[in-house]
């Protein structure tokens, strides 16, 4: 039975004006390396023979005094992230329940998270007209907030676990996503990959985006890929697509003598 993209994700951005190159498509092909499983193409060279795993200790870089500090080498601080208006809700949802159900003291780190969501703070439009999330002084996004160990985190994922609420219900899809992608390749045929150096520039990415430490050097002892974005492939496929990948993943990896233990594969 073909399988259906959960509506709410794809947009046009996922259209067939993005699709990839015929012939990576078929490169992947001929050489063995694409998954297909009903009408969903899986990039096994990026979501399976790829290491992959979200670490803002092992990516964010800062430099300067604690008064100037700056920040790069991450997705929360290097990209821009472009929101809707109806992402840009949610968010602001998001801040309502949060005043109403969490006491925020002065040295609460999601105080001015939480403020910023309320005053419509946290984006910017961009000179073609775009809306993205703002940048503070220091480079990290306006939702992000440090550890008292400096470490960098996610004021949105911080707020919905405190709440326990859905992340995926908030959070936006650029941010929730990255770095999946997919592609609507041809009709009612979907082709899900990676922004990486190898794809970037068949998926229409930037070539900065493709380059982040996480993709290009990954830590020591990462899963592949689709084990990583289990719950995004999830949220766009269903867990009976996963199940499904797990097994053709699996069969994949074996028949190249490859264990799929957590850090067993290298990009």
């Amino acid at each position: 039975m073909p399988y259906k993209i959960n509506a709410f994700m794809l947009d046009e951005n996922h259209r067939r004006a993005h699709a990839p190159e015929n012939y990576y498509l078929d490169r992947l092909r001929r050489e063995g390396n694409l998954i297909e499983i009903d009408n969903i193409q899986i990039d096994a060279e990026q979501l399976v023979l790829r290491s992959f795993q979200c670490d803002t200790t092992w990516c964010v870089r800062s430099s300067g005094e604690p008064a100037s500090r700056q920040f790069k080498g991450s997705c929360c601080t290097d990209l821009q992230v472009d929101v809707t208006e109806h992402e840009s809700a949610r968010l602001r949802e998001l801040a309502s329940i949060a005043e109403e159900r969490l006491s925020l003291g002065i040295g609460d780190p999601m105080l001015p998270i939480v403020r910023r969501l309320r005053d419509g703070k946290f984006t910017e439009r961009l000179d073609r007209g775009d809306v993205a999330f703002r940048h503070l002084t220091s480079s990290r996004c306006a939702l992000s907030w440090l550890t008292t160990a400096g470490v960098l985190r996610c004021g949105i994922n911080t707020l919905c676990d405190r709440l326990g609420l859905p992340l995926e219900q908030y959070k936006p899809e650029p941010c929730y996503l990255f770095p999946l992608h997919y592609v609507e390749a041809e009709q009612g045929k979907y082709f899900f990959t990676l922004i990486s150096s190898e794809t970037y520039e068949f998926i229409g990415a930037d070539h900065h985006t493709a380059h982040l430490k996480c993709l290009r050097k990954p830590k020591p002892g990462s899963p592949p890929a689709y084990q990583s974005l289990r719950f995004e492939l999830i949220l766009c496929l269903g867990e009976k697509f996963y199940e499904q990948l797990e097994e053709a993943a699996a069969e994949f990896l074996a028949n190249r003598g490859i264990s799929a233990e957590v850090g067993s594969v290298t990009p």
